[in-house]
């Protein structure tokens, strides 16, 4: 990452946190309405459907014709991709779904637009009325932001984490279900600077895709999968 930032090496990232999960990537298409661009993925009826015939197809590939039901369900989104995730948590149908209320447990956010904080709050917003929902007790939310954390403090506080000071720093809750990480462009470029990586991270759109390419390992590795 310190030599291609826009790499996201996710394979990568679910090997190195060690957790035993599946990776599901709908590929969006691009549309004028962000609730549009996954089509049924959007629906959590649908998705309750479609996620064990996915799990059905990939066993029985490897002959194993013996498996449960899906079980813990993580969603995460990065940049322009959060105003998908922002639509499906939006939803009122979605909302009153079991899957949103208890088979979804896990929410991580990969820096939402970059630096505009404006672009945070909506899916901010929804994954704390998600978090405080259903089985709110065994969910965790994450936030990996280059943003100012005090413009988002009253959103924050609804997740019970509060920003200890000037940024770089990760918060979390006592139990550590839901956090805050600020990684600003100056954290990244002096990470770089002695890594001694070519990549000199001048300007916030790199960092930005450095957040997805490292930090899906470290949301894993804290996870209850």
């Amino acid at each position: 990452m310190l030599t291609n930032p826009s790499a996201k090496g996710l394979g990568l990232q679910l090997a190195a946190s060690g957790r035993n999960v599946v990776l599901v990537l709908p590929l969006m298409r691009a549309d004028g309405n962000p609730c549009n661009e996954i089509g049924s993925f959007a629906d959590a009826a649908f998705l309750q459907e479609y996620l064990p015939e996915i799990q059905a197809f990939m066993f029985r590939r490897r002959g194993n014709f013996q498996f449960g039901a899906i079980g813990r369900l993580g969603m995460a989104s990065f940049s322009s991709g959060h105003a998908a995730l922002t639509c499906f948590l939006g939803n009122a149908a979605n909302q009153a779904h079991p899957l949103y209320l208890d088979t979804l447990q896990e929410a991580y956010l990969f820096d939402p637009h970059a630096d505009l904080v404006s672009a945070t709050l909506p899916p901010l917003t929804q994954v704390a009325a998600w978090a405080a929902r259903g089985s709110s007790g065994t969910k965790v939310a994450r936030l990996y932001t280059q943003n100012d954390p005090a413009q988002l403090a009253p959103l924050l506080a609804q997740l019970g984490v509060t920003a200890p000071g000037p940024a770089p720093f990760d918060a979390a809750t006592p139990d550590d279900r839901n956090s805050l990480t600020s990684l600003p462009l100056t954290s990244w470029k002096d990470l770089a600077t002695k890594q001694g990586g070519s990549v000199p991270y001048t300007v916030s759109e790199q960092a930005h895709h450095v957040i997805s390419a490292l930090m899906l390992t470290d949301a894993l590795r804290r996870s209850q999968f």
